[in-house]
C-alpha cells in the first residue's frame, strides 16, 4: 500500500520500517540511487491507500467471514515500480542491485488472486511523489 502520509524511514523521516514508496521517492528526489533488493524482479501488487479505504468500506457490508484482498491483481516488478517513481519525480536517479533481504525469497510474488481494488499501479503516483517532495522541503 502506498499514498500520502506514509512516513519515510531514516534518514528522511521517523518511520521504523522502510516501505517501498517512501524509500524510493525520497531517494529519487534526493538524487540518490534506488537500491533494488534481490535485483528488483520480485512481483508486487501496489495499491493506493484510497483504494484500500474503499475495499474496507465495501467489506463492512459483508459477506462476513470472507477474505478481502486489498490488491488489484496486476503484477508489477519492483524494478518497474522504481522506474515509475523516478519518472514521476522528474529527476535522473539510478537504480542499483542490492542483496536480497534476509528471509525474503528472490523470486517473491505478492499479488492479489481475488482483487478488491479497482485502480492498478501507477494510480496517483505523481500526486504521491509530490507529497514526498513537500515532506522533504518542510521546515
Amino acid at each position: 500500500m502506498y499514498g500520502p502520509g506514509q512516513l519515510p524511514g531514516a534518514p528522511y523521516g521517523p518511520a521504523s520500517v522502510d516501505k517501498f514508496f517512501p524509500t524510493f521517492a525520497c531517494r529519487a528526489l534526493s538524487g540518490e540511487p534506488l537500491e533494488l533488493c534481490g535485483g528488483g524482479g520480485q512481483l508486487i501488487d501496489p495499491v493506493h491507500v484510497s483504494d484500500v479505504a474503499v475495499a474496507l468500506a465495501d467489506a463492512i457490508s459483508g459477506p462476513y467471514g470472507a477474505v478481502v484482498e486489498a490488491g488489484c491483481g496486476k503484477p508489477v516488478t519492483v524494478a518497474q515500480v522504481a522506474a515509475d517513481i523516478i519518472d514521476a519525480t522528474g529527476r535522473a536517479a539510478m537504480m542499483t542491485a542490492a542483496a536480497t533481504r534476509a528471509g525474503e525469497p528472490q523470486d517473491a510474488e505478492v499479488v492479489a488472486t481475488t482483487p478488491a481494488c479497482r485502480n492498478p499501479w501507477p494510480y496517483l503516483v505523481p500526486e504521491t511523489v509530490e507529497w514526498y517532495r513537500q515532506w522533504l522541503t518542510r521546515s
